[in-house]
């Protein structure tokens, strides 16, 4: 399906507000795929998957400590929707230490455990840098991908960006003299293409945000009204 990046980041935020999200988290996350799609990565396809694997409706174990420079969620897989906003933070402050960790500054690496569908982290990086003067590494397994204002650099193993679950996501800011990547691919500002499954999965969650019609909701306003003044 051939869709513009408006409809796309527009459904995106629905969807994982229907998943669970606050409206503040579901807006970053529609912009963190559109930022995927318009590099020609499956942003949708992965938050489609992670809303089916990761429950978000109960956000209290998503939710990041903080141990020994280190972040994890409470319990289980951190979530990319939950980590992402906050990494976003940090680089536009200029530290990565500005989430309230003191003791990892600047180009020090941020570590995150155990968190899934990793590749989404970089569409909240990447749509960071357009508020910050330096390029945000992502590094996990055989991945090193390079978020930029113009697009996404990488280098290593393509299959592994795909991946469900890593141990281990470092973050590092950089200059961008100091990045070494074997392919670019440029932002595009137009429109993407999706899966029709995919698509079909994000207007599901999206429905999750409306209202369902009944005498209450009408008598509070909603639709047409009991009375039919036609």
């Amino acid at each position: 399906m051939h869709l513009s990046l408006n409809q796309v980041e527009h459904t995106a935020r629905k969807a994982a507000r229907g998943a669970g999200l606050l409206w503040g988290l579901a807006e970053d996350a529609g912009r963190a795929v559109r930022w995927l799609e318009a590099v020609d990565l499956p942003g949708a396809s992965q938050l489609v998957s992670l809303l089916q694997k990761v429950d978000h409706s109960q956000l209290g174990p998503l939710k990041i400590i903080q141990q020994n420079g280190r972040w994890k969620a409470q319990s289980g897989k951190a979530s990319p929707l939950i980590v992402g906003p906050s990494i976003a933070d940090c680089a536009n402050a200029g530290s990565l230490g500005a989430a309230g960790n003191q003791e990892i500054y600047d180009d020090r690496i941020l570590a995150i455990e155990n968190i899934a569908f990793p590749l989404l982290i970089a569409g909240f990086a990447g749509a960071a840098t357009t508020q910050c003067e330096r390029w945000i590494r992502l590094t996990w397994d055989q991945v090193k991908l390079y978020c930029c204002p113009d697009g996404l650099g990488f280098s290593g193993n393509r299959k592994e960006l795909d991946a469900e679950f890593t141990g281990k996501l470092e973050v590092q800011l950089l200059q961008p003299d100091e990045v070494v990547m074997h392919v670019f691919w440029p932002l595009s500002h137009d429109s993407c293409s999706l899966l029709k499954a995919d698509w079909e999965a994000l207007e599901s969650y999206a429905q999750l945000t409306y209202v369902k019609s009944s005498a209450a909701s009408r008598m509070a306003g909603a639709g047409a009204g009991l009375n039919d003044n036609d």
